[in-house]
Parts: C-alpha cells; structure tokens; sequence
C-alpha cells in the first residue's frame, strides 16, 4: 500500500537524502519521505538546487524497480500523473517540460527527480504551493515559477501547517473549476 509509512520531518537537508537513509535502514517500498523545507533539496543536473522556503510540497516515495512495469520511464509516468491531478483537481493549465519538469502557464511549478538505489526507485517531487521569492533564493530559476496556491481557493494553508504530504496533498486545497485562461482538454492533450 502507499504511502505504506510516512517519514515527515519539518526541515531536513534533502528527502532524497532522507529515502537513502530509510532504505539503508531497512524501510522499503512505499515509504515516503517528506519535509516542510529543505536546505540542499536537488534537481537532474549537479549543482542546480531546489530551495522552497516553506512554499512547497516536498517528498520522495521509495517504489520497489520490479513494481513499476512500463515502457515509459519513471520520471514521465510521474509527470503525468501529478499532471493529471493538477488539472483535474484543480484546473491547473499544465504541461510536461522533458524530461522532469511540469509546467503551469509556462512557469515551473514542479519539479521530479528520480534515481535508484539497489533494488529501489527514490522518487522525489517538490511541488510549489506559493511562488518563492526570487531575490536571494540561491535556487537557479532557469524558468519563472508557479504555485499551487494561484489556482486554489482558498488559497492552501503555509505547507509548515500541512499534515505529512500524503494526506495534504489531497486536503490542503478546495477545487475550483478552470479559470478562463485554462485550456481545455483533456490531460493527455495537455501534457506534452
């Protein structure tokens, strides 16, 4: 079942750091770990680095590599599905940026980072809630940002409030229909 166990901490390095030291210590498959913030969160290329402040969903899910049983890699099976959720829960005008971004409006408003350790997959997902502050986030905003909270009302509670991410994801937030400036379609036509 997942989240099989969920491992929530208020500020930690990284939840991908989190998820190797879980498995390291026996904790497997359908574990999450997930945080408020994190200081060294990280993106596919080295150096690039995820800062949130406490403006975003933060966790990395331990999957077993014989459980996922696909053509399509990891990371766009993600993609996809948080996609799905986005516009369908919330009206939110998404898209797939290849390989691991998802984009709002042409902004980033999540970002996946998949990665292997023995026999398991850590897949870690930063979701925006709030647009972080540009001005000394040291992240390297190589596109402009989108939050969560620009399509939700109300608008969600400071993640910091939030229970763990597994239960937050589906309760921080009320529906709203699609605004006007939301395309329609439906979600497979949307990501691309």
């Amino acid at each position: 079942m997942i989240p099989g166990i969920i491992l929530h901490k208020e500020e930690t390095e990284s939840t991908m750091d989190d998820a190797r030291a879980a498995v390291e210590t026996g904790r497997g498959h359908g574990t999450v770990c997930s945080a408020d913030r994190q200081r060294r969160g990280r993106g596919r290329m080295p150096g690039r680095r995820w800062e949130n402040g406490d403006a975003a969903i933060l966790f990395t899910l331990i999957l077993r590599r014989d459980s996922v049983s696909s053509a399509y890699p990891l990371t766009q099976l993600l993609a996809l599905a948080l996609c799905r959720r986005l516009e369908g829960a919330y009206g939110v005008p998404v898209r797939i940026k290849w390989p691991n971004d998802v984009l709002a409006d042409s902004r980033k408003i999540a970002g996946i980072l998949v990665e292997t350790q023995g026999e398991f997959y850590l897949a870690g997902i930063g979701l925006n809630v709030e647009v972080p502050a540009p001005a000394g986030s040291g992240g390297d905003l190589r596109l402009p940002a989108a939050g969560l909270a620009e399509w939700a009302a109300p608008p969600p509670a400071p993640p910091g409030r939030f229970k763990p991410c597994a239960k937050r994801s589906a309760a921080a937030c009320t529906p709203r229909p699609p605004s006007p400036k939301s395309p329609g379609g439906s979600p497979e036509s949307e990501a691309k």
